[in-house]
């Protein structure tokens, strides 16, 4: 047993990575750090020790961390900034179903009900939320989101930092580039490579939002 594990971020997706991590019991101890030190704590339990600029005073020397912030880009820059100084720890709910062939980045989150299947590659820092489906061969870049229920066909690849929303899905051997937005909901039948949000069935180009003259 590991001796304790400090969970970076303590909203609503912070105090769930807490909750899970605590059920793996992996880890003899779980703590939140969070520059909000009022933040109400969803009746986990976990205390929040102090704030993220307080690390090299909170921290032990057998500390690992995890990044539970939900935008991709903040939570990929903490990552990068803290292994610096603390291992970092991937945490993987005892409910999902991973393959074991399945190479998860350091940092990464897999929640309750994921389902990852054979040869997936996870890069470093990712999320698969709650009942998210990636399918055999998918390859997801560093700080990808995968949302509650979205689903993921085969050889699908990914690029870092892209958020694919509640209840998409994104069909086999389509390509998503970097910093990607899927909407909930949104289907994706071929490749997008440009950065942007992408919205409906098919998945297309949000409208511009023009000010009013």
């Amino acid at each position: 047993m590991m001796n304790r594990l400090l969970v970076v971020g303590a909203g609503g997706h912070g105090c769930v990575v807490a909750e899970t991590a605590l059920r793996t019991e992996i880890w003899s101890d779980v703590a939140h750090l969070d520059d909000l030190l009022e933040r109400p704590q969803l009746q986990t339990g976990v205390e929040i020790l102090g704030s993220i600029n307080d690390l090299e005073t909170l921290t032990r020397s057998r500390d690992q961390f995890v990044i539970a912030v939900g935008d991709n880009t903040v939570r990929l820059r903490l990552f990068e900034d803290l292994k610096r100084h603390l291992v970092p720890a991937s945490v993987i709910a005892p409910e999902a179903l991973v393959s074991k062939t399945v190479a998860i980045g350091d940092g990464a989150v897999i929640m309750a009900g994921a389902i990852v299947n054979v040869g997936v590659v996870l890069g470093e820092a990712c999320i698969l939320n709650t009942a998210s489906t990636i399918e055999h061969g998918v390859t997801l870049g560093p700080g990808v989101h995968v949302g509650p229920g979205a689903i993921l066909g085969g050889d699908v690849e990914v690029g870092a930092r892209t958020f694919i929303g509640m209840g998409a899905r994104v069909l086999p051997g389509v390509s998503l580039g970097d910093d990607v937005v899927v909407g909930a909901g949104a289907v994706v039948v071929h490749d997008l490579p440009e950065a942007g949000v992408y919205l409906g069935v098919p998945a297309r180009p949000a409208p511009v939002q023009r000010p009013c003259p």
